[in-house]
């Protein structure tokens, strides 16, 4: 399980057969822009995991509170 970078050693990574992820890298467009069904892992062709990761480094630039919609919030007084 790796974070879920579009590619790894040059080969596309995330949402492809026996490739989980424990999160996703939203920052990077080509993950964000994926549809669901391209996001999720493959095992013997099928469907098998989605990532879900709920407030991961909430209190860093890396993962707080992103949304694919609009990407990460602005810092405001509760960051450091």
């Amino acid at each position: 399980m790796w974070w879920g970078n579009y590619e790894w050693s040059g080969k596309r990574f995330i949402g492809t057969e026996d490739n989980w992820s424990f999160s996703n890298n939203l920052g990077n467009d080509k993950v964000k822009n994926l549809d669901l069904d391209s996001l999720s892992s493959l095992h013997k062709g099928e469907r098998e995991e989605m990532v879900f990761a709920l407030a991961q480094h909430s209190s860093t630039l890396i993962g707080k509170s992103w949304s694919r919609k609009s990407g990460e919030p602005k810092l405001n007084e509760y960051d450091d």
